[in-house]
Protein backbone atom coordinates (compact mmCIF):
# COMPACT_ATOMS: atom_id res chain seq x y z
CA UNK A 1 0.00 0.00 0.00
CA UNK A 2 2.14 2.95 -1.23
CA UNK A 3 1.79 6.25 0.63
CA UNK A 4 1.24 9.52 -1.29
CA UNK A 5 4.45 11.32 -2.16
CA UNK A 6 3.27 14.66 -0.72
CA UNK A 7 2.86 15.46 2.95
CA UNK A 8 5.18 12.57 3.89
CA UNK A 9 5.43 13.64 7.50
CA UNK A 10 1.63 13.39 7.79
CA UNK A 11 0.95 10.27 5.75
CA UNK A 12 3.98 8.07 6.48
CA UNK A 13 3.09 7.23 10.12
CA UNK A 14 -0.55 6.64 9.09
CA UNK A 15 0.40 4.09 6.47
CA UNK A 16 2.93 2.50 8.83
CA UNK A 17 0.26 1.96 11.51
CA UNK A 18 -2.21 0.63 8.91
CA UNK A 19 0.33 -1.93 7.72
CA UNK A 20 0.75 -3.13 11.33
CA UNK A 21 -3.02 -3.39 11.76
CA UNK A 22 -2.98 -0.73 14.48
CA UNK A 23 -6.25 0.86 13.40
CA UNK A 24 -6.91 2.80 16.61
CA UNK A 25 -3.50 4.44 16.28
CA UNK A 26 -4.24 5.20 12.60
CA UNK A 27 -7.52 6.82 13.59
CA UNK A 28 -5.76 9.05 16.14
CA UNK A 29 -3.28 10.14 13.47
CA UNK A 30 -6.08 10.85 10.99
CA UNK A 31 -7.72 13.13 13.56
CA UNK A 32 -4.86 15.57 13.07
CA UNK A 33 -5.49 18.28 10.48
CA UNK A 34 -3.77 18.17 7.12
CA UNK A 35 -0.99 20.73 6.75
CA UNK A 36 -2.12 21.29 3.17
CA UNK A 37 -5.85 22.03 3.32
CA UNK A 38 -5.83 23.54 -0.17
CA UNK A 39 -5.69 20.17 -1.90
CA UNK A 40 -9.34 19.03 -2.10
CA UNK A 41 -8.38 15.54 -3.29
CA UNK A 42 -6.24 14.85 -0.24
CA UNK A 43 -8.89 16.27 2.07
CA UNK A 44 -11.53 13.98 0.52
CA UNK A 45 -9.25 10.93 0.67
CA UNK A 46 -8.45 11.65 4.31
CA UNK A 47 -12.17 11.88 5.15
CA UNK A 48 -12.96 8.60 3.35
CA UNK A 49 -9.99 6.85 4.95
CA UNK A 50 -10.96 8.09 8.39
CA UNK A 51 -14.54 6.78 7.93
CA UNK A 52 -13.37 3.34 6.84
CA UNK A 53 -10.79 3.02 9.63
CA UNK A 54 -13.37 4.19 12.17
CA UNK A 55 -15.78 1.48 11.00
CA UNK A 56 -12.99 -1.14 11.21
CA UNK A 57 -12.24 -0.11 14.81
CA UNK A 58 -15.91 -0.39 15.69
CA UNK A 59 -16.15 -3.83 14.06
CA UNK A 60 -13.03 -5.07 15.88
CA UNK A 61 -14.41 -3.89 19.20
CA UNK A 62 -17.57 -5.88 18.55
CA UNK A 63 -15.60 -8.95 17.50
CA UNK A 64 -13.50 -8.81 20.67
CA UNK A 65 -16.59 -8.39 22.85
CA UNK A 66 -18.33 -11.28 21.11
CA UNK A 67 -15.28 -13.54 21.48
CA UNK A 68 -14.87 -12.68 25.14
CA UNK A 69 -18.57 -13.18 25.78
CA UNK A 70 -18.53 -16.49 23.88
CA UNK A 71 -15.51 -17.81 25.80
CA UNK A 72 -17.00 -16.77 29.12
CA UNK A 73 -20.38 -18.28 28.25
CA UNK A 74 -18.82 -21.60 27.18
CA UNK A 75 -16.74 -21.80 30.35
CA UNK A 76 -19.69 -20.89 32.55
CA UNK A 77 -21.82 -23.53 30.83
CA UNK A 78 -19.13 -26.15 31.42
CA UNK A 79 -18.90 -25.33 35.11
CA UNK A 80 -22.67 -25.46 35.50
CA UNK A 81 -22.94 -28.75 33.60
CA UNK A 82 -20.26 -30.21 35.85
CA UNK A 83 -22.16 -29.07 38.94
CA UNK A 84 -25.39 -30.45 37.50
CA UNK A 85 -23.76 -33.81 36.80
CA UNK A 86 -22.38 -34.06 40.33
CA UNK A 87 -25.75 -33.14 41.81
CA UNK A 88 -27.69 -35.66 39.71
CA UNK A 89 -25.12 -38.35 40.50
CA UNK A 90 -25.51 -37.69 44.23
CA UNK A 91 -29.27 -37.67 43.85
CA UNK A 92 -29.32 -40.95 41.90
CA UNK A 93 -27.11 -42.61 44.53
CA UNK A 94 -29.38 -41.31 47.29
CA UNK A 95 -32.47 -42.68 45.50
CA UNK A 96 -30.64 -45.93 44.58
CA UNK A 97 -31.21 -45.30 40.90
CA UNK A 98 -29.28 -46.89 38.08
CA UNK A 99 -26.86 -44.63 36.16
CA UNK A 100 -29.43 -44.07 33.41
CA UNK A 101 -32.25 -43.64 35.91
CA UNK A 102 -34.78 -46.43 35.86
CA UNK A 103 -37.24 -43.99 37.40
CA UNK A 104 -36.75 -41.50 34.59
CA UNK A 105 -33.75 -39.57 35.91
CA UNK A 106 -31.11 -39.15 33.19
CA UNK A 107 -27.47 -38.42 33.90
CA UNK A 108 -26.44 -35.44 31.73
CA UNK A 109 -23.25 -35.37 29.72
CA UNK A 110 -20.85 -33.28 31.79
CA UNK A 111 -18.69 -31.42 29.34
CA UNK A 112 -15.25 -30.87 30.78
CA UNK A 113 -16.00 -32.72 34.00
CA UNK A 114 -14.16 -35.70 35.42
CA UNK A 115 -17.15 -38.04 34.82
CA UNK A 116 -16.76 -37.53 31.08
CA UNK A 117 -14.13 -39.72 29.45
CA UNK A 118 -11.39 -37.07 29.45
CA UNK A 119 -9.22 -36.15 26.53
CA UNK A 120 -5.84 -37.78 26.91
CA UNK A 121 -2.80 -35.99 25.62
CA UNK A 122 0.67 -37.36 25.09
CA UNK A 123 2.94 -34.35 24.68
CA UNK A 124 6.59 -34.53 23.65
CA UNK A 125 8.83 -31.47 23.98
CA UNK A 126 12.27 -33.07 24.30
CA UNK A 127 13.39 -32.86 20.70
CA UNK A 128 10.57 -32.03 18.30
CA UNK A 129 7.13 -31.06 19.58
CA UNK A 130 4.34 -33.61 19.19
CA UNK A 131 0.84 -33.73 20.63
CA UNK A 132 -1.24 -36.90 20.45
CA UNK A 133 -4.88 -36.41 21.42
CA UNK A 134 -6.49 -39.72 22.31
CA UNK A 135 -3.73 -41.43 20.37
CA UNK A 136 -4.09 -39.29 17.23
CA UNK A 137 -1.28 -36.95 16.21
CA UNK A 138 -2.45 -33.36 15.79
CA UNK A 139 -0.77 -31.97 12.68
CA UNK A 140 -2.96 -29.08 11.54
CA UNK A 141 -2.17 -25.92 13.47
CA UNK A 142 -3.60 -22.48 12.69
CA UNK A 143 -0.17 -20.83 12.99
CA UNK A 144 3.27 -21.24 14.52
CA UNK A 145 2.37 -18.58 17.06
CA UNK A 146 -0.70 -20.56 18.13
CA UNK A 147 1.39 -23.70 18.44
CA UNK A 148 3.93 -21.83 20.60
CA UNK A 149 1.25 -20.43 22.91
CA UNK A 150 -0.25 -23.90 23.38
CA UNK A 151 3.21 -25.22 24.34
CA UNK A 152 3.51 -22.45 26.92
CA UNK A 153 0.05 -23.19 28.32
CA UNK A 154 0.82 -26.92 28.58
CA UNK A 155 4.01 -26.24 30.54
CA UNK A 156 2.19 -23.79 32.84
CA UNK A 157 -1.14 -25.59 33.03
CA UNK A 158 -1.24 -25.64 36.83
CA UNK A 159 -2.20 -21.96 36.94
CA UNK A 160 -4.15 -19.43 34.85
CA UNK A 161 -2.03 -17.23 32.60
CA UNK A 162 -3.14 -13.60 32.27
CA UNK A 163 -3.70 -12.56 28.68
CA UNK A 164 -1.37 -9.58 29.25
CA UNK A 165 1.43 -12.06 30.01
CA UNK A 166 0.80 -13.90 26.73
CA UNK A 167 0.64 -10.62 24.81
CA UNK A 168 3.94 -9.47 26.31
CA UNK A 169 5.74 -12.78 25.71
CA UNK A 170 4.57 -13.44 22.17
CA UNK A 171 4.10 -9.91 20.77
CA UNK A 172 6.66 -7.87 22.71
CA UNK A 173 7.15 -5.32 19.93
CA UNK A 174 3.46 -4.75 19.17
CA UNK A 175 1.25 -2.06 20.64
CA UNK A 176 -1.47 -3.11 23.08
CA UNK A 177 -4.28 -3.10 20.52
CA UNK A 178 -2.41 -5.16 17.93
CA UNK A 179 -1.20 -7.67 20.52
CA UNK A 180 -4.74 -8.11 21.89
CA UNK A 181 -6.22 -8.63 18.42
CA UNK A 182 -3.47 -11.10 17.51
CA UNK A 183 -4.02 -13.07 20.73
CA UNK A 184 -7.77 -13.28 20.12
CA UNK A 185 -7.22 -14.64 16.62
CA UNK A 186 -4.62 -17.16 17.82
CA UNK A 187 -6.75 -18.39 20.75
CA UNK A 188 -9.68 -18.91 18.38
CA UNK A 189 -7.40 -20.95 16.10
CA UNK A 190 -6.14 -23.08 19.00
CA UNK A 191 -9.69 -23.86 20.13
CA UNK A 192 -10.66 -24.82 16.60
CA UNK A 193 -7.62 -27.07 16.14
CA UNK A 194 -8.15 -28.88 19.45
CA UNK A 195 -11.91 -29.42 19.25
CA UNK A 196 -11.49 -31.59 16.17
CA UNK A 197 -15.12 -32.49 15.66
CA UNK A 198 -16.22 -31.96 19.26
CA UNK A 199 -17.30 -28.29 19.46
CA UNK A 200 -18.94 -28.78 22.87
CA UNK A 201 -15.71 -29.48 24.75
CA UNK A 202 -13.64 -26.57 26.08
CA UNK A 203 -9.96 -27.46 26.00
CA UNK A 204 -9.01 -23.89 26.81
CA UNK A 205 -10.79 -22.08 29.65
CA UNK A 206 -11.07 -18.30 29.98
CA UNK A 207 -11.79 -16.54 33.25
CA UNK A 208 -10.78 -13.23 34.87
CA UNK A 209 -8.85 -12.19 31.74
CA UNK A 210 -6.73 -15.36 31.99
CA UNK A 211 -6.36 -18.57 30.01
CA UNK A 212 -5.79 -22.09 31.30
CA UNK A 213 -5.98 -25.59 29.87
CA UNK A 214 -8.98 -27.55 31.06
CA UNK A 215 -7.67 -29.37 34.18
CA UNK A 216 -9.73 -32.46 33.28
CA UNK A 217 -7.51 -33.18 30.28
CA UNK A 218 -5.23 -36.08 31.21
CA UNK A 219 -1.78 -34.89 30.09
CA UNK A 220 1.39 -37.00 29.86
CA UNK A 221 4.33 -34.64 29.34
CA UNK A 222 7.79 -36.06 28.64
CA UNK A 223 9.52 -33.11 30.33
CA UNK A 224 7.76 -33.80 33.63
CA UNK A 225 8.40 -37.55 33.44
CA UNK A 226 12.07 -36.87 32.66
CA UNK A 227 12.47 -34.57 35.68
CA UNK A 228 10.66 -37.01 37.96
CA UNK A 229 12.96 -39.84 36.86
CA UNK A 230 16.08 -37.71 37.38
CA UNK A 231 14.99 -36.73 40.89
CA UNK A 232 14.03 -40.31 41.70
CA UNK A 233 17.39 -41.60 40.43
CA UNK A 234 19.38 -39.07 42.46
CA UNK A 235 17.42 -39.93 45.60
CA UNK A 236 17.97 -43.67 45.14
CA UNK A 237 21.64 -43.21 44.27
CA UNK A 238 22.27 -41.23 47.45
CA UNK A 239 20.63 -44.02 49.45
CA UNK A 240 22.90 -46.61 47.91
CA UNK A 241 20.14 -48.21 45.78
CA UNK A 242 22.39 -48.10 42.74
CA UNK A 243 20.60 -50.62 40.52
CA UNK A 244 17.20 -48.89 40.88
CA UNK A 245 18.84 -45.48 40.45
CA UNK A 246 20.54 -46.49 37.20
CA UNK A 247 17.26 -47.89 35.90
CA UNK A 248 15.63 -44.48 36.49
CA UNK A 249 18.59 -42.68 34.90
CA UNK A 250 18.53 -44.89 31.79
CA UNK A 251 14.79 -44.35 31.33
CA UNK A 252 15.29 -40.59 31.68
CA UNK A 253 18.12 -40.72 29.15
CA UNK A 254 15.90 -42.57 26.67
CA UNK A 255 13.24 -39.86 27.07
CA UNK A 256 15.74 -37.12 26.27
CA UNK A 257 15.34 -37.21 22.49
CA UNK A 258 17.05 -33.86 21.94
CA UNK A 259 17.08 -30.28 23.11
CA UNK A 260 13.88 -28.92 24.60
CA UNK A 261 11.64 -27.66 21.75
CA UNK A 262 14.53 -27.71 19.30
CA UNK A 263 12.41 -26.13 16.56
CA UNK A 264 11.89 -23.01 18.68
CA UNK A 265 15.54 -22.07 18.57
CA UNK A 266 15.10 -18.34 19.11
CA UNK A 267 12.03 -18.17 21.37
CA UNK A 268 13.12 -16.18 24.43
CA UNK A 269 10.83 -17.99 26.87
CA UNK A 270 12.16 -21.39 25.75
CA UNK A 271 15.88 -20.71 26.31
CA UNK A 272 16.03 -20.98 30.14
CA UNK A 273 13.89 -24.16 30.09
CA UNK A 274 16.17 -25.65 27.43
CA UNK A 275 19.36 -24.89 29.35
CA UNK A 276 18.04 -26.20 32.67
CA UNK A 277 16.88 -29.46 31.12
CA UNK A 278 20.12 -29.95 29.22
CA UNK A 279 22.09 -29.35 32.43
CA UNK A 280 20.00 -31.99 34.21
CA UNK A 281 20.56 -34.46 31.38
CA UNK A 282 24.32 -33.80 31.23
CA UNK A 283 24.59 -34.33 35.00
CA UNK A 284 22.87 -37.72 34.87
CA UNK A 285 24.90 -38.89 31.84
CA UNK A 286 28.10 -37.77 33.57
CA UNK A 287 27.10 -39.65 36.72
CA UNK A 288 26.33 -42.84 34.77
CA UNK A 289 29.56 -42.50 32.80
CA UNK A 290 31.58 -42.20 36.01
CA UNK A 291 29.76 -45.13 37.60
CA UNK A 292 30.32 -47.52 34.68
CA UNK A 293 33.97 -46.53 34.38
CA UNK A 294 34.59 -47.33 38.06
CA UNK A 295 32.57 -50.53 37.69
CA UNK A 296 34.78 -51.43 34.69
CA UNK A 297 31.71 -51.75 32.47
CA UNK A 298 33.52 -50.11 29.56
CA UNK A 299 31.03 -51.05 26.85
CA UNK A 300 28.27 -49.10 28.62
CA UNK A 301 30.60 -46.22 29.39
CA UNK A 302 31.59 -45.64 25.73
CA UNK A 303 28.22 -44.38 24.35
CA UNK A 304 27.79 -42.16 27.42
CA UNK A 305 31.17 -40.51 26.78
CA UNK A 306 30.17 -39.89 23.18
CA UNK A 307 26.95 -38.19 24.28
CA UNK A 308 28.88 -35.84 26.55
CA UNK A 309 31.33 -34.96 23.77
CA UNK A 310 28.43 -34.20 21.44
CA UNK A 311 27.41 -31.49 23.92
CA UNK A 312 30.94 -30.18 24.59
CA UNK A 313 33.68 -31.58 22.37
CA UNK A 314 36.41 -29.86 24.42
CA UNK A 315 35.88 -31.93 27.58
CA UNK A 316 39.40 -33.35 27.87
CA UNK A 317 38.50 -35.55 30.84
CA UNK A 318 35.81 -37.30 28.77
CA UNK A 319 38.26 -37.80 25.89
CA UNK A 320 40.56 -39.51 28.41
CA UNK A 321 37.75 -41.77 29.63
CA UNK A 322 36.85 -42.75 26.09
CA UNK A 323 40.49 -43.53 25.30
CA UNK A 324 40.68 -45.76 28.40
CA UNK A 325 37.42 -47.55 27.50
CA UNK A 326 38.58 -48.25 23.94
CA UNK A 327 41.91 -49.56 25.21
CA UNK A 328 40.24 -51.74 27.84
CA UNK A 329 38.01 -53.44 25.25
CA UNK A 330 41.02 -54.03 22.97
CA UNK A 331 40.32 -51.31 20.41
CA UNK A 332 43.72 -49.61 20.58
CA UNK A 333 43.32 -48.03 17.13
CA UNK A 334 40.14 -46.26 18.29
CA UNK A 335 41.87 -45.05 21.45
CA UNK A 336 44.69 -43.53 19.36
CA UNK A 337 42.14 -41.97 16.99
CA UNK A 338 40.31 -40.50 19.97
CA UNK A 339 43.56 -38.94 21.17
CA UNK A 340 44.04 -37.21 17.82
CA UNK A 341 40.42 -36.01 17.92
CA UNK A 342 41.11 -34.59 21.37
CA UNK A 343 44.32 -32.94 20.13
CA UNK A 344 42.59 -31.28 17.16
CA UNK A 345 39.55 -30.19 19.17
CA UNK A 346 41.51 -28.58 21.99
CA UNK A 347 43.68 -26.70 19.51
CA UNK A 348 40.70 -25.54 17.44
CA UNK A 349 38.27 -24.76 20.29
CA UNK A 350 40.60 -23.53 23.05
CA UNK A 351 43.93 -22.94 21.37
CA UNK A 352 45.73 -25.22 23.86
CA UNK A 353 47.61 -28.54 23.61
CA UNK A 354 46.52 -31.67 25.50
CA UNK A 355 47.49 -31.87 29.14
CA UNK A 356 50.51 -33.85 30.32
CA UNK A 357 48.06 -36.36 31.79
CA UNK A 358 46.47 -37.00 28.39
CA UNK A 359 49.86 -37.34 26.69
CA UNK A 360 51.02 -39.78 29.34
CA UNK A 361 47.81 -41.77 28.90
CA UNK A 362 48.20 -42.20 25.15
CA UNK A 363 51.82 -43.30 25.61
CA UNK A 364 50.70 -45.99 28.05
CA UNK A 365 48.02 -47.12 25.59
CA UNK A 366 50.50 -47.30 22.69
CA UNK A 367 52.90 -49.37 24.77
CA UNK A 368 50.13 -51.62 26.12
CA UNK A 369 50.92 -50.60 29.69
CA UNK A 370 48.37 -51.15 32.51
CA UNK A 371 45.86 -48.32 32.87
CA UNK A 372 44.49 -47.00 36.13
CA UNK A 373 40.71 -46.58 36.29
Amino acid sequence: MPAPSSNDEYWAPIFHSLEKGAFAQSLNLLDKELSNQSDPTLVLLRTMLKTIVSNICEAEDKIENYKTAYDSAVDKRDVLLGQLGELTQSLSQTLSLTPNGENGLHQPNRIGSSANPPYRWQVSMLGSFELLQNGKLLEKWPSQKGKSILKYLVLNRSRPIAKEVLMDKFWPDSDLESARNNLNVVIYGIRKALRNGNPDYSHLLYSDDSYQLNPNIDIWLDVEIFQDLVNKGKFLYQRGQTEQALEAFHTADELYNGEFLEEDRYEDWVIPFRQDLQDEWVDLVYLMCEHYLKAKNFKLCIPLCKKLLNIDSALEEIHQRLMICYAKVGQINLAIRQYHTCLTTLEHELGVPPSAETIALIEKIKHREPLDV
